[in-house]
């Protein structure tokens, strides 16, 4: 069985691009969907667990994903969420906050690399370059005909994303009213450092690598069993 996250056993799809915490992420999530589908394969408890772990140490959120879920990302001058965003983003599906397709791995990665690039956060600039990279670098399934610049909320949207130079506020859509009277987020995730999304990066890549090889084993063993039963 194959899918789409950039591992030996998973398959990549032309383009795609993810970043390496959310593709270490997205491996360990696919071994896990195959097994319950499957029952070949499996990801042990407690390398589940930690994964749960390093999710919430980046986002200050639970690593799991609802689909076809609508979002708009905001990109601010400043903190003052009582001002109108320079920019919306329009996401049309896999908008929930976390999990290897949401998007708080690829915001936060993304908007991390262009700050640091451009010397200091800039929202116009940043809110043309997420654009592009969301567009041009899509990640698992979401197209890149599902993203759109907007000036408005959308009737339909689930989240809402508040991008600020100190980092992202995230609502939910159907609390808000107005853009310039946002309510109480539901969680606050602030920019973590390079440093140490690096040793998450790694830990995951880590994990993902060890299920790996649990599971060629099960499939090298399986093998094994199925010649001697027919060598019988």
């Amino acid at each position: 069985m194959m899918g789409h996250c950039g591992h030996p056993l998973v398959r990549a799809r032309g383009g795609e691009r993810m970043t390496p915490i959310q593709s270490a992420a997205c491996q360990l999530r696919a071994l896990g969907t195959e097994a319950a589908l499957t029952g070949r394969h499996y990801v042990p408890q407690d390398v589940a667990k930690r994964v749960k772990e390093l999710w919430r140490s980046v986002y200050h959120i639970e690593e799991e994903d609802e689909m076809s879920t609508r979002a708009q990302i905001g990109i601010y001058e400043d903190t003052n969420l009582k001002t109108r965003p320079v920019a919306i983003i329009y996401r049309h599906s896999d908008g929930y906050p976390s999990g290897h397709g949401g998007v708080m791995p690829s915001l936060v990665q993304f908007v991390q690399e262009i700050t640091e690039k451009r010397g200091g956060y800039d929202a116009e600039y940043v809110a043309a370059q997420l654009m592009y990279r969301f567009v041009e670098n899509y990640d698992c399934g979401v197209s890149a005909l599902g993203y759109g610049i907007g000036q408005a909320l959308h009737g339909d949207t689930r989240f809402y994303y508040a991008v600020t130079p100190e980092g992202v506020s995230v609502f939910d859509a159907r609390d808000l009213v107005s853009l310039v009277k946002l309510p109480k987020p539901m969680f606050v995730t602030p920019w973590p450092d390079s440093t140490k999304l690096k040793q998450v990066t790694e830990e995951l890549q880590a994990l993902s690598a060890q299920v790996v090889k649990k599971q060629l084993e099960l499939q090298t063993l399986k093998a094994k069993q199925f010649r001697a039963q027919v060598t019988i």
